[in-house]
């Protein structure tokens, strides 16, 4: 994580992209619990968003293949921070029917069973 960090600093895109869903795939996959989620995983949560929304701003300097993974994970960091609404966009987006990583299971979480 130290080298994408160090990455985002030099460059602004590709770095973001990456970092984005790394950070994604070490969120927890159940969504948001009673008693909220850890400080760690909303700090992660808060990135992938950020470093996704960024991408996501710039989606003509991408492939199109790239960005339904983008969607995927933007759409776990927001049901992972509450954001129902901007998951299940994020999620439609994405075009994914819900099986594949980084956003497996956002459909069942968010009571669509796609």
């Amino acid at each position: 994580m130290d080298r994408l960090d160090t990455a985002v600093t030099m460059d602004v895109g590709l770095p973001q992209y990456f970092r984005g869903l790394a950070l994604a795939e070490l969120l927890p996959g159940a969504g948001p619990s009673d008693e909220g989620p850890a400080a760690a995983d909303t700090w992660r949560a808060e990135q992938v968003t950020a470093d996704l929304e960024l991408v996501l701003a710039a989606r003509d300097q991408f492939p199109a293949f790239l960005l339904r993974a983008a969607y995927q994970a933007l759409a776990r960091a927001c049901l992972l921070l509450g954001r129902r609404q901007q998951a299940a966009e994020a999620l439609r987006r994405s075009g994914s029917p819900g099986r594949d990583r980084p956003a497996a299971g956002v459909h069942e979480l968010l009571g669509d069973r796609a």
